[in-house]
């Protein structure tokens, strides 16, 4: 038991590298992209997450998908800050802390952070994107299943909220979401 527990802790923490591997055509390229890493996975659903404690499905989707969508615009062009992976890595912890309650914003403070860490994970997606015609079929799967993934996470902040689900979904996601931050950092950093 022990062994296979450590597999899968090993396999968790190689995941974020499968959707960054800069191999993306097409549509199908672009619905798995969100798919296939986990720093993806936790950044958009804890993204949806946080926003459902202030806004309502919709009010999300366009503060995760605007902010997404106009940095991964940019992303294509190949502009990329530096240490670029490590702030991946960061935006996960912060999530983590956020979602998780240990760091407290007011609302002033947390939408303009969320769109932000939303951004970083756009300009991922368009410096991974391919060019060409491809390039509109790529954005066009992301941007379905990052939809996808910010509906879920809002709906599950909503679910805890109303304490429908149980508030150990958020520790166990948000422990997740920082341990894959960590280790994002300790391999990339």
């Amino acid at each position: 038991m022990k062994h296979a527990i450590v597999a899968l802790l090993l396999s968790l923490m190689s995941a974020p590298t499968w959707a960054h591997n800069g191999d993306h055509h097409g549509i199908w390229s672009g619905l798995m992209h969100p798919l296939t890493g986990v720093d993806h996975l936790f950044a958009l659903s804890l993204i949806g997450l946080l926003a459902a404690r202030q806004l309502t499905l919709s009010r999300t989707l366009l503060l995760g998908l605007g902010s997404f969508l106009i940095a991964a615009m940019i992303g294509q062009l190949g502009w990329l800050p530096p240490m670029f992976e490590a702030t991946l890595a960061l935006s996960l912890i912060i999530l983590a802390a956020l979602a998780a309650r240990v760091l407290k914003l007011n609302s002033y403070a947390l939408l303009p952070l969320l769109a932000g860490l939303a951004a970083m994970h756009g300009l991922a997606h368009g410096a991974e994107a391919p060019g060409g015609a491809a390039t509109t079929q790529f954005f066009v799967g992301f941007l379905l299943s990052s939809t996808t993934l910010l509906s879920l996470g809002h709906l599950a902040g909503r679910g805890i909220e109303r304490g429908m689900l149980s508030n150990l979904l958020l520790k166990l996601s948000s422990a997740a979401s920082a341990g894959t931050g960590l280790a994002l950092l300790l391999t990339n950093g």
